[in-house]
């Protein structure tokens, strides 16, 4: 059997209520300006940054992936508020206890040294959000997308029990798995 690569990334996908209220956000912006991109994919907050991976290979990579969360414990997160990268990114700010940035380095470290992925510069340099708008923003334009979201309240308040591995098909990234957090709850969110 042949070496197929597909891209992969791994994040936490929070389901139900906040999917739905970011989903439309991403519509709102959609039909107010016509930003699009960040349709491609559910809201999510990265973990690990899109990787390539033997598609073949696929039942080892959910062993490995599972392997590692189910040592993690669940926490909680809040989200609120717009921000920016500049102006190439809007995204919602995540608020987090200090586990996150620690489970995300050794999830970097993990997929180093386990699956062969390397470790970017976004995982040394990791800044939790959920993106709303990227790519196709105009420069022109941004001060009228942050008066618009501005004027949206965003407060929402969640625990994190499992996290998602996200597959590109079709020049967009769908939810392929959930894996369970196995260890007890950890602190609250500061940030």
């Amino acid at each position: 059997m042949g070496k197929t690569l597909k891209k992969y990334f791994i994040a936490i996908v929070p389901e139900g209520a906040i999917q739905d209220a970011v989903t439309e956000i991403k519509y709102r912006l959609k039909e107010e300006f016509g930003l699009k991109y960040a349709l491609k994919s559910p809201p999510h907050i990265t973990m690990k940054m899109p990787f390539l991976y033997n598609e073949n290979k696929e039942t080892r990579l959910f062993h490995l992936i599972e392997e590692f969360f189910s040592v993690e414990r669940k926490m909680a997160l809040g989200l609120s508020g717009f921000r920016s990268f500049r102006q190439r990114v809007i995204y919602i700010r995540v608020k987090y206890p200090p586990e996150l940035m620690e489970m995300q380095q050794r999830l970097a470290s993990f997929c180093k040294s386990r699956m062969n992925v390397p470790v970017e510069l976004s995982d040394l340099n990791y800044q939790p959000h959920m993106t709303v708008a990227f790519q196709d923003l105009k420069k022109d334009k941004f001060s009228e997308y942050m008066d618009f979201l501005n004027a949206i309240r965003v407060r929402y308040d969640f625990t994190v029990e499992n996290v998602g591995l996200l597959k590109k098909e079709d020049y967009k990234w769908d939810l392929y798995k959930r894996f369970p957090l196995g260890g007890d709850f950890t602190s609250k969110a500061s940030q």
